[in-house]
């Protein structure tokens, strides 16, 4: 480190590759976000095993972007777990809106039990 009165010129040019590098890790940042934003998401299928755990606690993780969500549902129309709704209607990882189950009881809504499958959210 030195100490100057005003920068220098080999100061000045490092400060230029500084800032075209951070406006081009912006631009690529942003290209970055829109790219996963638009990504189809996969979920790999479960087994029959996975299937008759009543105990499953796999992540629900898309195969194309690695975008994770939570806990894998096995009843949830996403099979994604989900543990609040809004007027009668639960919102889906691809955004679309659905009907909660029957019998469903917002008033025994928490954060704590998926509205589909009534597995918990902290789960060892």
């Amino acid at each position: 480190m030195k100490i100057v009165k005003q920068i220098s010129e080999e100061g000045l040019a490092f400060k230029k590759e500084l800032a075209d590098l951070k406006a081009t890790v912006s631009i690529a940042q942003t290209e970055l976000y829109n790219k996963e934003n638009s990504c189809t998401h996969e979920l790999r299928e479960l087994t029959q095993w996975e299937l008759k755990d009543k105990w499953m606690s796999e992540g629900a993780h898309c195969l194309i972007c690695g975008t994770l969500w939570g806990w894998r549902c096995k009843h949830s129309p996403d099979s994604v777990c989900h543990y609040s709704s809004h007027e009668g209607k639960v919102k889906m990882i691809d955004g679309t809106r659905v009907d909660v189950p029957n019998g469903h009881n917002p008033e025994y809504e928490n954060e704590d039990e998926c509205i589909f499958c009534g597995m918990p959210e902290e789960r060892k």
